[in-house]
């Protein structure tokens, strides 16, 4: 029987408890759901979802992913350019790390389809991360 996604994503997830890695993986979902310059709410319950299943693995306490992830989408969505930057740099302290960076891709990936509909902007930002991610 294949496992889903979310199952696999669970178990390599246990293996993982570094804050970095919460950091990255809340800054690629920032870059998602900001590339159409808002935070839908489905997206934002997506985000829920994969944190509760953190949270149910005793992995890390949604409210400090929610947080971090509120941050960088604050500083985003300010619009200097050092927000985005920011995310990028969180993303890009796993690059060549093929496992993690498949990880952190996947939360983005997850914010992209959660509104049924991946826009050009959303593309981009997951290209980015890739390319962030080496």
């Amino acid at each position: 029987m294949r496992a889903s996604i979310l199952q696999r994503w669970s178990t390599k997830v246990q293996q993982i408890r570094g804050r970095r890695f919460l950091d990255a993986a809340m800054a690629a979902a920032a870059l998602v759901s900001t590339a159409d310059e808002d935070v839908r709410l489905s997206e934002q319950f997506a985000l829920d979802r994969l944190l509760e299943r953190m949270e149910q693995l005793r992995i890390f306490d949604p409210r400090a992913g929610i947080e971090l992830h509120r941050r960088h989408v604050e500083r985003i969505m300010a619009g200097s350019g050092d927000g985005r930057g920011n995310a990028i740099d969180a993303v890009s302290a796993f690059r060549g790390d093929e496992e993690k960076g498949l990880l952190i891709l996947y939360v983005g990936a997850t914010i992209a389809k959660a509104d049924g509909d991946l826009s050009a902007p959303e593309t981009q930002a997951l290209a980015d991360i890739a390319s962030a991610l080496g």
